[in-house]
């Protein structure tokens, strides 16, 4: 059997899973390396509905459930690489930032938190300045900022390191008038 088939197969599976499942540690393990090589074998349009059902589990009722997808889009972004983590960074972006700025469970908060940690990190691994400055903007709001050390500490540190070069996009996103910094 060719290694295409089995990672096309692979995929198929896992989008047939139930939530509980596809949330399970077992599945936590598995995604970076199937993302990895996904992409590896130019096979992105079979990871990218994996990720938007990752995106769309944050959103689910039992706070059981988003607690698990918070920690899984959490350890998926931290430990993609290359393509996958760029694919990752566009496709988490609206979720992840979505959770931040509507999470009420304390418990899952901590962990949407984490994944927002994580979606900075990346972004910032995969160079995609402007995406990540957009996204900081989402989650500068006071009660947002207040209620997680997590995010503000991320954020700053991400803005420090990057120095000039976030200015400059800073600057050039309200230039253009981005509604994400006026909202912010």
């Amino acid at each position: 059997r060719s290694r295409m088939l089995d990672l096309e197969e692979s995929a198929k599976a896992l989008m047939k899973l139930p939530a509980m499942q596809f949330l399970s540690a077992e599945t936590e393990r598995a995604l970076p390396a199937l993302f990895n090589d996904l992409c590896e074998a130019k096979l992105t349009r079979l990871m990218e509905p994996i990720v938007d059902r990752l995106g769309a589990c944050l959103k689910e009722s039992n706070e059981a459930l988003r607690r698990r997808a918070s920690g899984m889009a959490a350890k998926v972004l931290s430990d993609g690489a290359g393509p996958a983590r760029e694919i990752l960074v566009r496709r988490l972006d609206a979720p992840v930032s979505a959770a931040a700025a509507t999470e009420r469970d304390d418990a899952v908060f901590i962990e949407v938190a984490g994944a927002v940690r994580a979606w900075i990190g990346a972004a910032a691994a995969a160079r995609q300045t402007r995406p990540m400055i957009a996204f900081m903007a989402k989650m500068v709001k006071p009660d947002l900022l207040k209620r997680s050390s997590v995010i503000r500490t991320a954020m700053g540190a991400t803005l420090k390191m990057m120095g000039a070069l976030a200015i400059d996009e800073v600057s050039e996103l309200m230039s253009k008038g981005d509604p994400n910094l006026r909202e912010g």
